[in-house]
């Protein structure tokens, strides 16, 4: 894949509820949006029926006017999963295989069962960190046939807001769409988070929730991003009030915009009726080399075998990697070695306060050891915290989640339409499966009350 000069492409951003649409037309460099719409497709009907889904999406484009053939479709941050790696500097394939046997112990579903790729960032001192990212193989192939059947050719699929902070010109970019509000943080070494922040309901109906901000603010802190030293433009394809948007982040000392359009398009203006999200994909379409992530031509997915290959080329394929091997173990041994001889120069300057010694040595464990071995039961906890419903009609009694993740809450609500809604927003969130409702009981009495429980696997990410 690369640029295709001239003609019409197609953008779909996907949700749980609806695509986005967008079609752009141009030649060369330049671009102008001809068509933008919603095609609402009801929850979970993607998954259940993608053929009867592309069918009626055929009709939808003919009858909106749509003409494009070639597409790409975003997913939402909720439907991905991220983790940040640090690896030593060396060649594509071998940077492939660290990650391929990386990936089986940091997410905690099934390896055929995820589909995978990266973000390769800019080297320094030996060292690259890239991001590692997962989307479900069965939303992907749900997808396809869903295109298949609308008549169109899918030429990648990538996260939405990556689209957009690649067709801008790489800002910190906090996008408002329909399946809620995410943000992709970066530095000058590139992307250093892409996180869900919140449901579209924290931001749409007249008032933004203080939790985006705080979010974002904590996303950034986690990541090392630093959002105070760039822009963060904010796109919104939710048509909230700017009043609201302008509030979002007051008092920070963060330098905030509006996003309007992006350099592609030929002229300045809204950005197609709250269209960001399915432009940026169009663009992307036309230049594949803004999609950063494309989980249909992933950079970690085995390349097949030449048709002539030969004993001499997979011994020195078996070489390779175990050099590279060779070379992170000798990197990350070297690094722990300056560690202890940097805390042991500390402890000889340290000797008349042998106390405050022991404090330092023990915060720098603690910081070391925080980031990927944190417990998984804290990324669950916050998981299922994000997706309750901002109200104060329901809360949780008991949260238990045995070691294989397989987890049961307890609870109780003011009224079961909150419950259900809970249960809505677990299913649709990819870090959890097998989410089912064991009983919902309403309580007799002047003040009747529903308690529930439900029961949950937690895959990871999120």
């Amino acid at each position: 894949m690369g640029l295709l000069s001239g003609g019409s492409f197609l953008g779909i951003a996907l949700s749980a509820n609806a695509l986005q649409l967008a079609e752009l037309r141009g030649s060369g460099s330049r671009y102008r949006l001809v068509h933008a719409a919603v095609f609402p497709i009801g929850e979970q009907r993607l998954l259940s029926e993608p053929g009867v889904l592309g069918k009626e999406l055929h009709q939808f484009l003919k009858a909106q006017g749509f003409s494009a053939r070639q597409a790409v479709a975003g997913f939402p941050a909720q439907w991905l999963m991220f983790k940040e790696k640090s690896l030593p500097d060396a060649s594509a394939e071998a940077t492939a295989a660290m990650l391929v046997l990386q990936a089986e112990r940091d997410f905690s579903m099934d390896p055929p069962s995820l589909s995978l790729d990266f973000l390769p960032g800019i080297p320094v001192k030996g060292t690259q960190r890239v991001i590692l990212a997962a989307a479900v193989r069965d939303r992907i192939a749900s997808v396809q046939r869903m295109m298949l059947a609308a008549g169109l050719q899918l030429r990648g699929v990538t996260s939405t807001s990556l689209a957009i902070a690649g067709v801008s010109g790489g800002a910190n970019v906090l996008y408002m769409g329909e399946n809620g509000v995410e943000c992709l943080a970066h530095d000058d070494q590139g992307v250093r988070a892409i996180r869900y922040l919140a449901p579209a309901s924290a931001v749409k109906g007249g008032g933004a929730s203080p939790g985006v901000s705080g979010e974002l603010r904590r996303a950034a802190f986690l990541s090392g991003a630093k959002l105070v030293s760039g822009e963060l433009a904010i796109w919104d394809d939710l048509g909230v009030d700017d009043k609201i948007a302008a509030d979002l982040f007051a008092g920070e000392n963060v330098h905030v915009r509006r996003g309007t359009t992006f350099p592609a398009m030929e002229s300045a203006g809204d950005a197609g009726e709250h269209s960001a999200g399915s432009m940026a994909l169009a663009l992307c379409a036309a230049n594949s080399k803004w999609m950063g992530l494309d989980f249909l031509h992933s950079r970690l997915e085995p390349k097949p075998p030449r048709k002539f290959t030969s004993a001499r080329v997979w011994a020195a394929v078996g070489v390779l990697t175990a050099l590279a091997a060779f070379g992170y173990l000798l990197l990350d041994w070297r690094q722990n070695a300056a560690e202890l001889t940097e805390l042991r120069q500390k402890r000889d300057d340290m000797k008349g306060s042998e106390k405050s010694a022991k404090e330092f040595i023990a915060r720098v464990k603690l910081a070391t050891n925080w980031g990927d071995n944190r417990p998984n039961y804290l990324e669950c906890l916050r998981a299922v915290t994000l997706c309750f419903p901002d109200k104060e009609r329901i809360w949780a009694s008991t949260l238990s989640v045995r070691d294989d993740m397989k987890g049961i809450m307890t609870g109780g609500a003011s009224d079961s339409k909150t419950v259900l809604e809970l249960l809505d927003h677990l299913k649709n969130n990819a870090a959890f499966a097998d989410v089912k409702m064991l009983q919902m009981r309403e309580s007799e009495g002047k003040n009747a009350e529903v308690t529930y429980s439900i029961a949950f696997s937690y895959l990871g990410g999120g």
